[in-house]
């Protein structure tokens, strides 16, 4: 069980060092509406190779983060 934690941690941190290079050749609201879709990858992650449970609560709130992030993207790229 430790080492299932430890390697989380691994990814974590990984991934955030990654998010933080990408933002030197992408516009930081682009890399912040990335930064939200981790959790939808996370949620979709956990179901498709963990094989973990997907409950309402986590469907609901994927709908909402993606539904966010595609509002955001459209009110900027109208703003252009």
């Amino acid at each position: 069980m430790l080492s299932v934690g430890m390697h989380y941690h691994i990814e974590v941190v990984v991934a955030f060092m990654l998010l933080n290079f990408g933002s030197n050749y992408v516009s930081v609201s682009r890399a912040t509406l990335m930064a939200n879709s981790t959790t939808v990858i996370s949620i979709l992650a956990g179901v498709l190779i963990l094989k973990e449970a997907f409950s309402w609560a986590q469907i609901i709130g994927a709908i909402i983060i993606i539904v966010s992030v595609t509002l955001a993207i459209e009110t900027k790229e109208q703003e252009k």
